[in-house]
């Protein structure tokens, strides 16, 4: 860790400490020993965080479980009523009051929240769940569910499920984020390399496969949910649940969603730069992970219409692919050709080229 590192490390420790506990440390809620900590974090929700927290209480569990809540300093009456559900329910709620001069963290050209850090940092639960607050729960026994799959799935690190998406505006043109006869039981971190397609308020993990805190890359991803992803799976193999338990909605108040699509692929072009040169070698199969990553910039790049990185990255994808075995080689690339990059077949046919 160079000297740098070493200061902000310092420096976000004592912000994560100067944070302080609404109603004390002293609650119903801070004496019990709970199973699960749901972490929800809020800002400028004021007419969205109730039904996400009315989602959570109303769970029906066989263990005890707590919600993590983070406010970061909201005016639009969000704070006031996270205080009032805080008072009410002070057998199951911790609330932190942010402040977002604390909160916020500058460096590495790019500012990070870290209420979502923070309040992960603070779960005391077996396993977490999370839910962010313009998002809610739809099924009572959500919690349940989860928890009995990673206790019978120990080579699990974290498990998800299908999720209602709900746009602004138009309800009526809800549908379910994934169609259940296209996924897969279970999934591994390669599979996560490519896209985040776990909807946040799915998900629920181990809290032991979580590094915390955080590494120093993390602070340079333009997005939380994907690094924790990511962090987490390198620990243990992903299951899905095919129950619509939740609801993700898609407004013009979100981060994500409003963005155009080419602001998308910018970011996420960001992401793949970091995780190819930060996380991607340190994983059990490098080569198949730098491969992985660099297929997958290489698609956003190219559907952005920079061909100069995606050209550095079409050049890096062979040298990879070779150094793992010659069969797994030819069976990965053909994949890789047919499925995801039909263009590149398709050039290869007309100039009756035989790459294999």
């Amino acid at each position: 860790m160079t000297y740098g590192n070493l200061m902000e490390h310092a420096e976000l420790e004592r912000r994560f400490l100067a944070q302080e506990e609404f109603l004390g440390n002293d609650k119903p809620v801070n004496r019990i020993e709970p199973v699960v900590s749901v972490c929800v974090v809020t800002y400028q929700q004021a007419h969205l965080i109730g039904q996400c927290l009315d989602g959570i209480l109303m769970q029906e569990t066989s263990f005890p479980f707590e919600i993590i809540l983070g406010e970061d300093e909201s005016a639009d009456g969000t704070r006031e009523i996270c205080m009032d559900y805080a008072r009410r329910h002070p057998d199951r709620i911790r609330l932190f009051l942010r402040s977002r001069a604390l909160s916020n963290f500058s460096a590495h050209g790019m500012t990070k929240r870290l209420n979502g850090v923070w309040t992960r940092r603070s779960a005391r639960g077996r396993y977490v769940a999370l839910c962010e607050g313009d998002d809610y729960w739809t099924a009572p026994d959500k919690l349940q569910k989860q928890v009995d799959f990673l206790e019978a799935h120990p080579e699990c690190s974290m498990c998800f499920h299908n999720a209602l998406v709900v746009k602004e505006g138009s309800p009526e043109s809800s549908q379910p984020a994934h169609a259940n006869d296209r996924m897969l039981p279970l999934y591994d971190v390669y599979d996560l390399l490519r896209e985040m397609f776990i909807c946040t308020a799915t998900i629920a993990f181990r809290r032991s496969a979580l590094v915390q805190p955080p590494p120093s890359w993390w602070y340079r991803m333009p997005m939380g949910d994907w690094p924790l992803a990511l962090l987490v799976t390198q620990n243990g193999r992903v299951g899905y649940l095919p129950d619509t338990m939740s609801v993700y909605r898609m407004h013009s108040g979100g981060i994500w969603s409003p963005m155009s699509r080419y602001r998308q692929l910018e970011q996420t072009a960001v992401a793949f730069e970091v995780i190819l040169t930060e996380f991607a070698p340190t994983l059990p199969e490098p080569e198949r992970a730098i491969s992985v990553v660099h297929c997958a910039a290489l698609d956003a790049y190219r559907e952005m219409g920079r061909w100069r990185p995606a050209l550095r990255h079409a050049r890096a994808v062979p040298s990879y692919a070779l150094r793992l075995s010659l069969s797994r080689a030819r069976a990965w690339l053909s994949d890789l050709s047919r499925a995801h990059w039909p263009w590149l077949w398709e050039m290869v046919r007309k100039l009756k080229i035989r790459p294999f």
